[in-house]
């Protein structure tokens, strides 16, 4: 099933003046470096991020741990606004406002930056791929359901019973405190569980 939360380009559609690849150059992500054409930044838009890393490693619970950490410093320097975020084995999700000066591909960098950081000083690297993916959501949609598609993916992975269970979410009752969500729009959050 298609998910309606990503990118056309991360799905396999054709992105616009990309050239085709060689069979050596190809990724594990399809048109990873292309993603960045058209990317704008918005002050407090409202963006939907996933940011992977590279196949075949997967996150150990320290690293997701430091995913978090580089999260929750990035809303704490006053860069952004963390409205939700998961960090799951091999990719991260978050939906963030930008609150800095900082534009929407520098953010996601120094975050990247921070987690490497706090996993260097346990002599542990984290391998993230060169792009990443953003959708900025516009103002009909629904946070709500974007917030449960975060939130639930360990659940969807079946990693966990309940998505306040895993560790690493915001689902989890240890983040609810450090979260923007009086930021957006109350009728966006209506229906929220």
């Amino acid at each position: 099933m298609r998910n309606p939360w990503l990118c056309r380009s991360h799905v396999g559609a054709p992105h616009r003046g990309a050239k085709p690849m060689q069979a050596s150059e190809k990724t594990n992500h399809f048109h990873a470096d292309a993603l960045r054409k058209g990317r704008c930044s918005e002050k407090f838009g409202l963006y939907l991020i996933t940011k992977c890393v590279k196949k075949p490693a997967i996150l150990t619970p320290s690293q997701r741990s430091d995913a978090v950490e580089a999260l929750l410093f990035s809303r704490q320097a006053g860069d952004v606004l963390l409205h939700a975020f998961v960090v799951m084995p091999d990719h991260w999700h978050c939906l963030l406002s930008l609150a800095g000066e900082k534009t929407l591909g520098k953010t996601v960098e120094v975050i990247g930056r921070r987690a490497r950081y706090l996993a260097r000083q346990r002599a542990e690297t984290i391998g993230w791929v060169s792009g990443f993916h953003d959708r900025k959501i516009r103002a009909g949609e629904s946070v709500t359901d974007i917030v449960r598609y975060i939130e639930n993916n360990p659940v969807r992975k079946t990693l966990v019973g309940n998505a306040s269970e895993w560790l690493w979410s915001s689902a989890n009752p240890q983040y609810q405190h450090r979260l923007d969500r009086s930021f957006l729009d109350h009728e966006r959050w209506s229906d929220r569980r």
